[in-house]
C-alpha cells in the first residue's frame, strides 16, 4: 500500500501547484507530512521527469511554468490470476 500513499500524495502535489497554493518549502513539506529534503527530491525527480516546476518568490508558492496535467492509473493484480 507503500505505493499507493506515493500516489495519493502525487496527486495532492499536483493539484497544490497547478493552483498555486503550495505555501513556502515548509509548508509544503508538512501539508504533505514529508521533509524538506524528501520535498526537494521529489520535486527535483519531477524536473527531471520534465514537470515544469518553479518557485515563485513573489507567491510563496510552487507552480508549473506552463500547462501540465498529470494523470495518475493504478493496477493491482493478485498472484495467480490472469487477464
Amino acid at each position: 500500500m507503500k505505493t499507493l500513499k506515493q500516489l495519493e500524495r502525487l496527486k495532492k502535489m499536483h493539484q497544490l501547484i497547478k493552483i498555486g497554493s503550495t505555501g513556502t518549502p515548509k509548508e509544503f513539506a508538512e501539508r504533505l507530512n514529508l521533509s524538506v529534503s524528501q520535498l526537494y527530491y521529489i520535486l527535483d525527480d519531477l524536473k527531471i521527469k520534465g514537470f515544469p516546476i518553479k518557485y515563485s518568490r513573489s507567491l510563496q508558492s510552487y507552480e508549473y511554468n506552463d500547462f501540465c496535467e498529470l494523470e495518475v492509473t493504478y493496477s493491482a493484480q493478485l498472484p495467480g490470476q490472469t487477464h
